[in-house]
């Protein structure tokens, strides 16, 4: 009997009411389904913000309930799905010490200067910025004994580390390169090594004309720790700013790499 008292005073809402007013009215006779709804909002107004996506999704999200949350999933996300490599997806669910000790065993197998320099991007990955640059050391030998991609990775593993001198002594050691890409690469860990030990005018110059050529976020990000390392705080922080403002307008494949430079953005200005 209850239950047709109630269904009645559903059916009597639903004529009385427009189509907002009703989904109110459902959300309020089903505590629990709004309960949910609300729950996935929220889960993708959180989303939206901490991948840095552009402001205007939580508005939609938080003004069209339901509706809004749909599309967020539709148009930035369900895209992606189509370029998930599960391989690599298993790999990282692995663990960091079960990815290392798979590594390990593979140098010491194989030790290539291939399965070296995937051991070195997983101490890279982890923070362990020591054993990256042993590991980039020991790729050094024979044919790779200058080889400049090793030794702008040995260099950025360095100041990653806080060696500066030697940093900047190969940095400065490697020879500018036709490979435009290798060039810029060199370039960018050149400049950098010259503002850890204090060569201001001359990394920022640098990192400046590079920035004004390189579509990405690292230059730019490599600027601003500049600027602000030189005592220029208020540039530094206007450099940050722009970097994340250029981040969130972007598309979604430019913030899907650009990412951990976004991230990065964030935590200095918070510092600075």
């Amino acid at each position: 009997m209850d239950e047709e008292i109630h269904s009645d005073v559903l059916m009597r809402d639903q004529e009385t009411f427009p189509a907002p007013t009703q989904l109110m009215w459902l959300f309020w006779a089903y505590p629990l389904l709004s309960f949910l709804l609300m729950a996935v909002n929220l889960f993708f107004i959180v989303h939206a913000i901490k991948t840095g996506r552009p402001y205007y999704w939580v508005w939609i999200i938080f003004v069209m309930p339901v509706i809004g949350a749909a599309a967020y999933f539709i148009i930035e996300l369900r895209p992606s799905f189509r370029r998930v490599d599960w391989a690599d997806l298993r790999w990282r669910f692995a663990g960091p010490q079960a990815r290392l000790a798979v590594l390990n065993d593979l140098v010491n197998s194989s030790p290539t200067v291939k399965n070296r320099m995937r051991l070195a991007r997983e101490y890279e990955s982890q923070s362990r910025w020591p054993e990256a640059a042993n590991m980039y050391r020991e790729c050094l030998t024979g044919v790779f004994d200058d080889d400049p991609r090793l030794l702008i990775c040995l260099a950025s593993a360095l100041l990653e580390e806080g060696e500066f001198e030697p940093a900047n002594k190969i940095a400065s050691s490697i020879p500018e390169q036709r490979d435009h890409k290798l060039e810029d690469d060199r370039k960018l860990v050149l400049y950098r090594s010259q503002s850890a030990v204090g060569q201001s005018d001359i990394a920022i110059a640098g990192l400046e004309e590079l920035s004004s050529r390189k579509s990405g976020l690292a230059p730019k990000f490599y600027l601003a720790q500049a600027k602000a390392a030189a005592g220029n705080t208020n540039e530094a922080q206007l450099d940050l700013q722009k970097i994340i403002a250029t981040y969130r307008n972007g598309n979604a494949l430019m913030r899907k790499h650009e990412q951990p430079w976004y991230l990065q953005a964030k935590r200095m200005l918070r510092q600075t």
